[in-house]
């Protein structure tokens, strides 16, 4: 896949977008990586909360127009992804709830619960990737304090992929660790490639570090094929890396915060610029390589979240959406003190941009039809 750098000052398209609310609930869909709408286009899932604070709620099936909603399940959720929803194919959700997958029909008729919970998952093989501290978020207790998982659904089997030592060893390959003790090193972001067959992890000491700040910053992303084999250490960055659409490298912010996405060839771990934004926030590229979604915010009293859309072949930027992001006293959990974050992710086929807004203090869940000028 070939990019253009673009490093000159960004100008604003002139390109017309429809946005659509798809419930009166206050909603959220799971996350910038995670499409709530079904690979065929046809459905979309979410997240619908009881009200305040947003700790509980109702798994949602719905056509992808809103309409004909359906009940699926009460459970927890947060407001940072609902209860991890997701497709599983074209017939068929999943969701994490008291330590079970949970996977329901398109008639919101729950069909099957494997004991686990989900990361990513890949839809084609109908397999997921967790980690422990993920685990422990799902009332699960798991083998190891720190270690990688793989969950096929198919065979409901649970296979260790990577722990912590290993990784700490490998990482001492690259990096002066003297400082760092290994238990102060976690997991987590556990991220499938499109293509099934190569998946990353995260790896750091960013929860310690809030309380020891003098504390050397270890943040760096490791790469495995789905085996588990070929172990590799792909970089030090910043946040919010994802897959490429074409699995050929993983992007992400970097750690200077000077709003650089950078790209790491998966195998080779060589770096480049991918661009230079004029924020930060969740990035998302579209399937065709050439335009970046993110969100931006400013946490101040009268705060502002925005979604942005790039593209990386003239260099232009859209502001698309601007909307308040209040402090709230009653959002206690992540993130703390404010309703919810916007996270756009595309549909599979690039013509949708779905995100989460905030209206009168309550998250709705909206989807824009991307002007076909920009495809």
């Amino acid at each position: 896949m070939n990019f253009n750098h673009m490093d000159a000052p960004m100008l604003q398209t002139q390109t017309q977008h429809q946005i659509r609310q798809i419930s009166d609930l206050p909603a959220i869909h799971t996350y910038f990586d995670v499409i709530p709408e079904s690979p065929d286009g046809q459905y979309v899932t979410f997240f619908a909360f009881d009200g305040k604070p947003l700790n509980h709620g109702t798994i949602m099936l719905a056509r992808a127009d809103g309409s004909d909603p359906i009940k699926v399940s009460e459970c927890a959720g947060n407001a940072h992804g609902g209860a991890n929803q997701g497709w599983l194919d074209n017939e068929h959700i999943f969701f994490c709830a008291d330590g079970f997958i949970h996977i329901a029909n398109t008639k919101g008729e729950v069909v099957e619960k494997i004991r686990g919970a989900v990361d990513t998952i890949h839809q084609g093989s109908h397999r997921a990737l967790t980690h422990s501290a993920n685990m422990r978020q799902r009332d699960l207790e798991p083998e190891k304090e720190q270690a990688c998982y793989l969950v096929d659904l198919n065979s409901n089997t649970l296979t260790e992929l990577l722990d912590r030592e290993t990784a700490y060893k490998l990482l001492s390959q690259h990096m002066d660790m003297s400082q760092v003790p290994i238990e102060l090193m976690g997991f987590k972001h556990t991220k499938w490639a499109p293509n099934g067959r190569d998946w990353f992890v995260v790896f750091d000491n960013m929860k310690h570090r809030k309380a020891n700040p003098d504390l050397p910053r270890r943040k760096v992303i490791i790469a495995a094929k789905d085996d588990g084999s070929e172990l590799r250490f792909i970089d030090e960055f910043g946040h919010h890396p994802n897959w490429m659409p074409d699995s050929s490298g993983i992007y992400a912010f970097d750690d200077k915060h000077t709003n650089k996405i950078f790209h790491w060839e998966k195998d080779s771990g060589q770096k480049s610029l991918l661009v230079q934004l004029d924020c930060e926030g969740h990035p998302c590229v579209h399937p065709n390589g050439q335009l970046i979604s993110t969100d931006s915010y400013t946490y101040t009293e009268d705060g502002v979240m925005r979604v942005h859309l790039h593209d990386l072949r003239n260099g232009s930027t859209e502001l698309i959406k601007e909307m308040p992001f209040p402090n709230v006293d009653w959002q206690l959990h992540h993130p703390p003190g404010h309703v919810c974050h916007a996270h756009p992710v595309w549909s599979a086929d690039g013509k949708r941009l779905y995100y989460n807004a905030i209206v009168d203090e309550m998250p709705r869940l909206m989807v824009i039809d991307i002007d076909e000028s920009l495809l």
